[in-house]
């Protein structure tokens, strides 16, 4: 009644021949497996190695145990080939067009016009009310009569006069129809620490920076809507598969640039796309950052939320010189730290240029906010790497965050049975459910060779 199985052993080839993995005899085998690998990444993703492991294990045999560190060893390994694989994609991609990375496309591209959702609730809805009603609730002539109060005096007023000089018209006019949006923000995450004992560094934390890029399209209401997500092991990278994926989708349509009014994604996009491009600072993180400058330089919360209204009644119509106006007339009874006021100024003169009015935006339905990168970052980095007590390497960290990608973009299962020939930097399939088992990238590039 006993007796010996015997089975065949299988080499799985992707379209360039090389083996991906190898059936052999034995438990390891099983780890091999493509189904057991999506379950693996999937499981992963969402939570801890371990909590991983132990539910990996709970249909298999007690002597076939998968422990936490095999469970972390595979998935980081594999997110690595996955990165490495786009990278160098994007640049075949980059060398097929004869474009350097650090070189500006000949034109800008911009996704589809794409309804924006409510504004942020950090506000009370009175404030809120406020800052979108037509009606200002200060008359701007008014103000400007108003005498230099004292924090306004010396080196404060000429940083503060110098800074309004500069102030400049944002972005007019809506966007081309079915225009692309790219919005790209950054995430930290806490470094594992890297020091021996006694080392001056020990103590002090560490962040990894990972850069995340949304892209998505949503035209007329017939028209289904797509995203890819993009995050590489550097910003540089990163930008370079931006770039390739631009190239190889081959879209006309407008770009539109969002960020959070980072300087160095600003800088990259400039760099690699031109000054020219449509840049967009996101409405939340303004706000954001024009409430924390009101709260540490104003007296008490009741003068900051009556001071917030009116800045972002001005700034949500594009009115940044009236904003700095108001800024410079606040009165001294009120002022706390008159450093945060002329640094608020400073700000809103550097971000001029990117602040449009968000006003016509909202009546042209255009969108307003990077919200849609800020989810994709909660999903790929944040969920799952911003834990209490949590900590990363840099290569882990990025690792994790390809998986995700892999995972949301739909190309995990293709991924995994045919690796690098089934790597994508281009607009997904119209059916979501769709694997390609192809690079549809290459296929568009010997398209275009042909």
């Amino acid at each position: 009644m006993y007796g010996r199985v015997t089975y065949d052993t299988y080499d799985v080839v992707d379209v360039f021949g090389k083996t991906r993995h190898s059936f052999a005899e034995g438990r390891s085998g099983l780890a091999k497996t493509v189904r057991f690998m999506m379950l693996l990444c999937e499981i992963s993703s969402r939570t801890s190695f371990r909590s991983t492991a132990d539910i990996m294990n709970l249909h298999r045999r007690p002597d076939d145990q998968l422990s936490a560190y095999r469970a972390h060893d595979i998935v980081i390994r594999l997110g690595k080939e996955v990165e490495e694989a786009k990278y160098r994609l994007a640049r075949l991609i980059l060398k097929f067009f004869s474009v350097a990375a650090s070189r500006p496309c000949a034109d800008a591209v911009d996704e589809p016009i794409v309804k924006c959702r409510e504004l942020d609730k950090s506000l009370d809805s009175e404030v809120e009310s406020a800052i979108q009603s037509v009606r200002f609730s200060v008359d701007i002539d008014e103000i400007s009569k108003l005498p230099l109060p004292d924090w306004m005096a010396g080196e404060a007023r000429t940083e503060v006069e110098d800074a309004m000089k500069r102030v400049v018209s944002g972005p007019k006019g809506p966007d081309g129809k079915g225009s692309l949006i790219v919005s790209s923000d950054d995430v930290l995450v806490v470094m594992q620490p890297m020091t021996r004992p006694g080392d001056p560094e020990k103590g002090k934390r560490h962040y990894a920076t990972e850069t995340v890029i949304h892209i998505t399209q949503a035209v007329e209401a017939e028209t289904e809507k797509w995203s890819y997500v993009i995050c590489g092991k550097t910003l540089d990278r990163t930008m370079d598969m931006l770039k390739a994926f631009l190239l190889i989708s081959s879209l006309d349509n407008e770009i539109v640039f969002f960020t959070d009014g980072a300087a160095n994604l600003r800088n990259a996009l400039f760099e690699r796309f031109g000054k020219a491009i449509r840049l967009i600072l996101d409405w939340f993180h303004l706000k954001k950052r024009v409430n924390e400058s009101l709260s540490m330089g104003l007296k008490g919360s009741a003068l900051r939320k009556e001071m917030l209204k009116q800045l972002m009644q001005y700034l949500w119509h594009g009115m940044t010189s009236d904003a700095c106006l108001i800024i410079s007339r606040i009165p001294d009874v009120k002022v706390k730290k008159s450093s945060e006021l002329v640094g608020l100024v400073k700000y809103l003169a550097k971000q001029s240029p990117y602040i449009p009015d968000y006003y016509e935006r909202r009546g042209y339905q255009f969108k307003n906010s990077s919200n849609t990168v800020e989810f994709a970052n909660n999903l790929l980095v944040s969920k799952r790497q911003k834990g209490s007590g949590m900590s990363w390497s840099k290569t882990g960290s990025g690792s994790m965050a390809s998986i995700k990608a892999l995972i949301m973009n739909n190309e995990l299962e293709s991924f995994l049975r045919y690796g690098d020939g089934a790597v994508s930097l281009c607009k997904p399939f119209s059916s979501p459910g769709e694997i390609c088992y192809i690079n549809p990238s290459l296929a568009n590039l010997m398209a275009k060779k042909t």
